[in-house]
């Protein structure tokens, strides 16, 4: 299980089925693809660095978001 963040939710545990993918952006950081719910997707900046630095937590949400955006 996983935990995840749902703007209409709040925080939820995700289970294994529900993440369509993982990306590691750089150590410490790593971005959740997850089917919420709620009916939506959302993407979830996890993980050590993640945690300590919502700035860069952010940033990787959004670089991943760019990446899907393109695919």
């Amino acid at each position: 299980m996983l935990l995840g963040v749902c703007p209409a939710k709040g925080r939820l545990l995700i289970g294994y089925e529900s993440v369509r993918s993982l990306f590691n952006l750089e150590p410490g950081v790593m971005v959740m693809w997850w089917e919420c719910p709620c009916g939506e997707d959302h993407l979830t900046a996890c993980g050590r660095v993640a945690e300590a630095d919502p700035k860069r937590a952010a940033a990787a949400i959004r670089a991943v978001r760019s990446q899907i955006e393109v695919a």
